[in-house]
């Protein structure tokens, strides 16, 4: 099923990353070098490789920006890895307004970038099904993948730490909180927490899972301008 489509999108060849933000790629229709912006900060290092075949699409006119490009989605293998994580927020709600695959059944209402009694951060969704009960949901994207096996985080992320304590917490007062990854590498069998690289991540989600918090993972595919739902996707903690 489709739940996205990104619109038109240019191949290239991914040359450098000057910083967190930002690479330089050769355009394969033209040869020409051009500046893209990048929205992932993670370090992407399996797919942005000198040499690797990257999806640019083109910013929009007028927009007051430094770059010509954003960065939409990387090589890995025969498959593409979407790696630009604003459309996330779109994908997981296609994925929670469709009872067939949210992993959290019917929602009667999805609100975003809400913020719970007692957290300082606004998590992505509040769920809220018609008896009125309520679900807190944070939502990771993963791009990293070892063989069958999907990682996340791909960096350190003091971030996704204090979500999933925040989560926690929010359990332990009474109320209901979940974890959705949504995972675009193929090929995949499980998710699990990428310990080597944020073993603090790794053991913050072992204590949420412990507390109560639903932590799901669906997998997906892009063929370069679609995204598709291909399934659910088992967490290993």
């Amino acid at each position: 099923m489709v739940l996205l489509t990104t619109g038109d999108t240019r191949e290239a060849v991914f040359l450098e990353r000057p910083n967190r933000f930002l690479c330089r790629a050769s355009l394969e229709e033209t040869g020409n070098i051009v500046l893209a912006h990048v929205a992932d900060p993670g370090r992407l290092t399996e797919l942005l490789c000198p040499g690797n075949r990257i999806l640019l699409c083109r910013a929009l006119r007028g927009a007051a920006r430094k770059t010509s490009h954003s960065l939409v989605a990387a090589r890995r293998g025969r498959e593409w890895v979407l790696v630009n994580t604003t459309f996330h927020r779109a994908i997981a709600d296609a994925v929670l307004r469709d009872p067939a695959l949210s992993p959290f059944g019917a929602a009667e209402e999805i609100r975003a970038e809400v913020r719970a009694e007692g957290t300082s951060s606004r998590l992505d969704f509040l769920l809220r099904t018609g008896d009125g009960r309520e679900t807190w949901l944070e939502v990771k994207g993963c791009t990293l993948a070892e063989g069958t096996t999907a990682l996340f985080p791909d960096a350190p992320t003091a971030r996704g730490r204090k979500h999933l304590s925040e989560l926690a917490g929010l359990v332990r007062s009474g109320r209901t909180a979940a974890l959705l990854f949504l995972v675009f590498p193929a090929g995949v069998e499980c998710i699990r927490a990428n310990r080597a690289t944020d073993p603090g991540f790794a053991d913050a989600l072992r204590i949420a899972v412990d507390t109560g918090v639903a932590v799901r993972a669906v997998k997906l595919g892009f063929d370069g301008t679609r995204v598709t739902h291909r399934g659910d996707l088992p967490v290993c903690v």
